[in-house]
């Protein structure tokens, strides 16, 4: 016989389930917004029949509904994929991010980048080799050296801070990966205590739990497992980050002598990661990830970049400085260099190659990358306010390999100075027309002829005579001293028949063709040029046809390309991940919509099971205070 309040505890059973629908539904309306929340579910059952002995035999009437568990809504393969998408993310992230800091070091294009210094380096040479007397064009010469020299210098420096910026991320990611590691192990102990015998779900611990997951998988390329008792088993870096009961720790270490030293070549810190674990230093090794992205940039892209700048700066000691060395300047010195410490002696074969000739440089024999970069300024020499400009070697010959013939060998000797200004072989013949008693020649005259042409008329030379022998300047910039002598024969003006003195200067001799060579190695393969000069010389900076100008402009579009490539990478990873997003939003997200028909949906099972209740009630009142009073 089944109880008389048989039908009020079914009902009961019934308002208690649909409230704890109504109130789960409450609690994904509530989390609607909240990051890696997942949608609960009330999952309800029937109880337990019961069995109802009639007339008939028995029969099983049903005592009502119950929640057997509130679970959440979660696609453990899209879990895995979103994941794996977070790893090449974050990569992509920092290799964009390292790499567009790294073109802002070049800062192209604008006036202040290497390209526009160059050109203005080139055009101040061509000035020079136009107009090789000026001083005021090898002014703006030396001085946009300096401006070439001291922008190299600092995109260097740029870079160097670059890798320590780059040091100081990794040191912030290792920190907060062992923090993650340390929530997520907690999160591992309270989840499987709580589901101990699977009879209840951590719910929202398991989603903040996926959530540092999803953060660590983007810092990290981790690879996660879970095991029979619901602990994540997540591995990294060629170690087990978590598992069931311990972390393993990542170090952040500077210098690890034997495994990761400072950088060779140009002295920055290289970090390291490290497995922190009882034996020998084990490095961590990431598959993806910001971590591999950050190392990565700094151990390939940044040092690039400095091996590119290195590059420069070796062509412009090494070749550059070659062709400048056996040029003349207009006081005829020469062996000087343009860019690095002046020489006390002349390199063998002017080419470096030898390290007795690195001293002056660099102050080692066994200079390194850096080095070079380091010693790239323009010579102090040629910063001497007597005679500094004077030594920009703009000619490639001497006026002393001139032969000077004369009429009469008795005579005083003539030397021939100066800068020839001309651009073509041009035949000199000097006059003495005036002298005094001692034999100092006082006057002269002279015609000149180009190429072997037809002579020009007789011109007379400006004296200076502040000197002894007095310094007659000729055309084009030559000059000549005769020394006094007693034997020196006086002609009549015009009558060219006083001693006479001829010389040939060469086109060679040209005051501005070494500016020229100069200029034209800025960008043009300088691999004839030096063969005229040294055939010796091997240790080339560039490869066959390149030069200076095309070999950045080829390191800056390989920069632009690899730039342009992060950024794709970003643009398509994050449409990966925007997708699998959706997926997992799909299922796991609160739909309010869907939210809104469950209400009303619980709602209207409550109210129902209300009014069964009130009618239980009502039966019960009749049966109770309205039966057995017949005969009162």
């Amino acid at each position: 016989m089944r109880s008389t309040f048989g039908g009020l505890g079914t009902m009961v059973r019934g308002l208690n389930t649909q409230q704890v629908a109504l109130e789960t539904m409450g609690h994904n309306i509530a989390n609607a917004n909240t990051p890696g929340y997942s949608r609960q579910r009330a999952n309800m059952t029937t109880t337990y029949p019961q069995t109802i002995y009639g007339q008939g035999g028995t029969f099983q009437i049903g005592t009502g509904v119950s929640v057997q568990s509130v679970t959440r809504i979660r696609d453990a393969f899209t879990d895995k994929q979103m994941w794996a998408q977070l790893k090449s993310l974050g990569y992509a992230n920092a290799k964009s991010d390292a790499l567009a800091r790294v073109e802002d070091v070049y800062r192209e294009p604008t006036d202040l980048g290497l390209q526009a210094l160059m050109d203005k380096f080139w055009s101040a040479w061509k000035t020079v080799a136009d107009n090789p007397a000026d001083l005021g064009g090898r002014t703006v010469l030396r001085e946009q050296g300096v401006a070439l020299a001291n922008a190299i210098q600092t995109s260097a420096k740029d870079l160097d801070n670059l890798i320590s910026d780059i040091n100081s991320t990794i040191k912030q990611k290792v920190t907060r990966v062992n923090e993650i590691s340390e929530e997520i192990l907690a999160l591992n102990k309270q989840i499987s205590r709580i589901e101990m015998g699977d009879l209840d779900h951590a719910n929202d611990l398991r989603d903040r739990r996926d959530l540092l997951v999803d953060e660590l998988s983007q810092l990290t390329g981790a690879q996660v497992t879970e095991d029979a008792k619901g602990n994540y088993i997540i591995q990294a870096g060629g170690a087990t980050l978590v598992d069931a009961r311990n972390t393993t720790k990542l170090k952040y270490k500077e210098i690890t002598p034997g495994l990761e030293p400072t950088d060779a070549d140009y002295g920055f810190v290289r970090t390291t990661i490290i497995v922190d674990s009882p034996g020998p230093e084990v490095l961590a090794n990431f598959s993806g990830g910001e971590l591999k992205g950050l190392i990565e940039s700094r151990d390939v892209d940044a040092k690039n970049e400095l091996d590119n700048i290195s590059t420069m700066s070796k062509f412009l000691l090494k070749e550059f400085n070659l062709i400048h060395r056996v040029g003349y300047g207009r006081d005829d010195s020469t062996a000087y260099n343009f860019f690095g410490a002046q020489q006390t002696a002349a390199p063998a074969n002017d080419n470096y190659t030898d390290a007795a000739n690195w001293a002056a440089l660099f102050g080692t024999a066994t200079p390194t990358d850096g080095d070079w970069i380091k010693a790239l300024t323009v010579n102090k020499d040629l910063f001497d306010e007597v005679s500094g400009l004077d030594r920009i070697a703009a000619k490639t010959a001497n006026s002393t390999d001139l032969s000077v013939g004369q009429s009469d060998p008795n005579s005083g000797a003539a030397t021939v100075g100066g800068s020839y200004s001309g651009s073509q072989t041009k035949d000199f013949e000097v006059y003495i027309i005036g002298r005094d008693a001692s034999g100092r020649v006082t006057a002269v005259e002279y015609r000149t002829r180009t190429n072997g042409g037809a002579w020009s008329g007789l011109a007379t030379a400006t004296a200076t005579t502040t000197s002894d022998p007095y310094l007659f300047t000729l055309s084009d910039n030559m000059t000549i001293r005769i020394a006094t002598d007693p034997d020196n024969t006086l002609g009549a003006a015009g009558s060219m028949a006083g001693d006479r003195y001829s010389f040939t200067v060469s086109q060679g001799y040209a005051s501005g063709d070494n500016a020229l060579r100069l200029a034209e190695a800025l960008r043009s393969d300088v691999r004839d040029t030096i063969d005229s000069i040294d055939p010796a010389f091997t240790d080339f900076t560039f490869g066959t046809g390149i030069s200076l100008n095309n070999f950045y402009k080829s390191a800056i579009g390989t920069l632009g390309v690899q730039a342009e490539e992060a950024i794709t990478l970003v643009e398509r990873q994050e449409l990966v991940v925007s997708q699998v997003d959706v997926w997992r939003q799909s299922v796991s997200g609160v739909n309010m919509d869907e939210e809104m028909t469950d209400m009303i949906r619980f709602q209207k099972a409550y109210n129902a099971a209300s009014r069964v209740v009130t009618s239980i009630d009502e039966m019960l009142d009749k049966l109770i205070n309205s039966t057995g009073i017949v005969g009162r």
